[in-house]
């Protein structure tokens, strides 16, 4: 959720409706509740309640690269456990390339499976194949 929102790739209501979810199973802490509880907020205060929290919890801050590997390692996971398609997850990993550039090389083999998927529509199952496997790969480093 937190690399997600450092690269701003999920919505901040979202965030608070998964605070919600998290404080109605009593398992919220104070700072859970009060980020469940904001109503109408700027992007700029629910990320401000979500590292509250994630001090509380005892995170230590995030990295440009850390947050891009866990958003990265995120979307792989989604396609390994079948919650996009190859492209998808490929086209996404690319954007968090770009967003978090210090990750990039470790990433780049998605930029250009994507690319190729994208030029060249006869190799696609192919190309699909080869970005499943990837993918199976970076979701195992986590």
């Amino acid at each position: 959720m937190r690399a997600l929102r450092y690269f701003d790739l999920i919505d901040p209501i979202a965030v608070m409706r998964w605070a919600e979810l998290w404080a109605s199973r009593d398992e919220g802490t104070g700072a859970v509740i009060d980020l469940a509880a904001m109503s109408a907020p700027l992007a700029q205060e629910v990320d401000s309640a979500l590292e509250d929290l994630c001090e509380q919890l005892g995170l230590p801050p995030v990295s440009t690269e850390a947050a891009a590997m866990t958003a990265a390692v995120d979307a792989a996971r989604d396609l390994v456990e079948g919650r996009v398609d190859p492209t998808e997850a490929a086209h996404r990993i690319w954007t968090i390339a770009d967003l978090g550039p210090i990750a990039a090389p470790r990433l780049r083999v998605f930029i250009g499976l994507a690319s190729e998927w994208d030029d060249n529509p006869e190799f696609r199952d192919s190309y699909d194949a080869q970005i499943r496997h990837e993918a199976a790969l970076l979701a195992g480093e986590s």
